[in-house]
């Protein structure tokens, strides 16, 4: 079945606009987000396997890529897949495996982009630290959570006990509200949450 997701900070289409082209995709729900809620959390809720989620474009997922790949991973978690209506090799009427290949494909992108991002980020913390250092006005800080705080022990119990709990449901049970900290936690620890997000692409050589 196909659910569409509309959100008013779409980057390229009002409301009627999302909700006309996700009816002509063969959406039969379409949930939409307001300003009292996003809607979000009902959606996942009621996709399952072999569940579509069709979207106009990227933006109704988030304003920033992390948020937007965090988001495309909860819909996998629920074994559905997702397209994207202005992105013409997302726009997909595939088979099952081809769409979830696709996407996976794009997680596994995002996840190269955003580490490169953070590597880059993270240089010049340290440069700018080093510097400080030399300057003598570093004073550092304190981590939010450390794996000895109640949140991180929660979080790594659960986790390890259950392997399809979602990102989302972990974060309810551990009180640590950020998703992208636990993910941070969950790949500090090497906790997968599934074997879908992970993508080893061989090509075939010819002799």
């Amino acid at each position: 079945m196909k659910f569409g997701y509309i959100n008013k900070t779409s980057d390229y289409f009002s409301i009627d606009e999302q909700n006309n082209q996700l009816k002509r995709f063969g959406c039969k729900k379409i949930y939409t987000a307001d300003s009292t809620t996003d809607n979000f959390d009902r959606l996942l809720n009621m996709v399952h396997e072999d569940d579509q989620v069709v979207i106009t474009d990227l933006s109704v997922l988030g304003d920033k890529l992390n948020d937007i790949k965090n988001n495309l991973v909860l819909i996998r978690e629920q074994g559905a897949t997702f397209s994207v209506l202005n992105f013409d090799q997302f726009k997909t009427n595939n088979s099952a495996d081809e769409n979830s290949y696709l996407n996976d494909f794009l997680i596994d992108l995002f996840n190269h982009v955003l580490s490169f991002d953070h590597n880059k980020r993270v240089k010049k913390q340290k440069e700018g630290i080093q510097a400080a250092k030399e300057a003598g006005r570093y004073q550092g800080g304190r981590p939010k959570y450390t794996d000895d705080s109640p949140e991180v022990q929660l979080l790594l119990k659960h986790a390890r006990e259950n392997p399809k709990l979602s990102v989302r449901k972990l974060c309810q049970l551990s009180g640590i509200k950020s998703r992208t900290t636990v993910y941070s936690i969950l790949k500090k620890h090497n906790i997968k949450r599934g074997p879908h997000f992970e993508l080893n692409i061989e090509f075939n050589k010819k002799s």
